[in-house]
């Protein structure tokens, strides 16, 4: 199966990551050429794998502490108590 890396540009720099790791480039390389971070582009292709391009492109889930405005209305709340 071939791939066109002209085509990936509308599918993120991740999708990108996909095509260029195809053609076996290196992590290393691979960083230094698209700007991304080192575990962005390891993570790229288990991604990849999981959910095809549309896990690529997804926008990722919050999954860490609450927001400043979530934190500010709960700091409200107890000390209304």
């Amino acid at each position: 199966m071939r791939f066109r890396l002209n085509n990936a540009t509308t599918g993120g720099p991740e999708c990108r990551v996909i095509l260029l790791a195809q053609q076996r480039m290196s992590n290393h390389s691979i960083v230094k050429q698209l700007g991304l971070s080192r575990p962005t582009v390891i993570a790229a292709p288990a991604t990849f794998g999981v959910g095809g391009v549309q896990a690529l492109t997804a926008k990722p889930t919050r999954n860490g502490r609450a927001g400043s405005d979530q934190l500010s209305i709960t700091h409200k709340f107890a000390v209304a108590e």
